[in-house]
């Protein structure tokens, strides 16, 4: 997950935790770049408004490395077109309501499966 807000990012982690994923927080798109180059993830979520490299950024980069890799995007300033033209699979404009992330989750790793 890449969220330079610490306490959504703990919300965030919690609640994928909750679920049973393992979570790692990237605070910034370089970090989440190295992240992804150095460990296997099966989804990404991130924000749109990020330090060092912004989300769409990331989201069009970590698309052409990686294009079968579902990839969630949540913004409040940002909108769906934005995200889902750069590459993205989804989308939730913040503030959203937990059943709709769960949701979110499970329809794009769903879509992935094989």
């Amino acid at each position: 997950m890449v969220e330079d807000n610490k306490e959504v990012a703990a919300i965030l982690s919690e609640i994928l935790t909750f679920l049973k994923y393992k979570v790692d927080i990237a605070p910034d798109g370089e970090t989440a770049l190295d992240l992804l180059k150095n460990k296997s993830y099966i989804l990404l979520i991130t924000d749109a408004s990020l330090p060092k490299k912004d989300g769409l950024s990331l989201v069009r980069e970590v698309k052409e490395m990686y294009p079968s890799m579902p990839i969630i995007g949540i913004s409040g300033y940002v909108d769906s077109e934005e995200f889902i033209s750069a590459g993205a699979d989804a989308f939730l404009a913040k503030p959203f309501f937990i059943d709709a992330l769960i949701k979110k989750i499970f329809q794009v790793l769903n879509k992935n499966l094989p």
